[in-house]
């Protein structure tokens, strides 16, 4: 699998594995999802409200961190590459209230930001 990361890669495989099992688990599946708006409903029908998905780097060198020493193990392109990217943090639809300080995207879903 080319160019095919951890997350959003793989995680999304395992989260929508996920997803089938609960809803295997707990009879709740009509039809397997095929779009991403199916994946959502079968989400908001299982009661799931938010996913944290979180990553652990495990590599290990011969040539101990220094204190105080920071150390890429990334590629050089994909440390660039994410770390110019804006960060954003959206602001789900089950949220009971939307901070003031917060804005929306002007195209695309609609998805909040803060």
């Amino acid at each position: 699998m080319l160019t095919h990361g951890a997350n959003p890669g793989l995680v999304s495989h395992l989260v929508k594995q996920a997803l089938l099992n609960i809803a295997r688990d707990t009879e709740s599946m009509q039809a397997s999802p095929v779009a991403a708006e199916s994946w959502a409903k079968l989400a908001q029908t299982l009661g799931i409200k938010v996913m944290h998905i979180a990553e652990r780097d495990t590599q290990v060198t011969n040539v101990p961190k220094q204190a105080n020493e920071f150390v890429n193990t990334w590629s050089v392109d994909g440390f660039v590459s994410e770390g110019a990217q804006p960060a954003e943090l959206g602001w789900g639809t089950h949220e009971k209230h939307f901070p003031a300080d917060g804005g929306r995207h002007k195209a695309g879903s609609a998805a909040r930001f803060i």
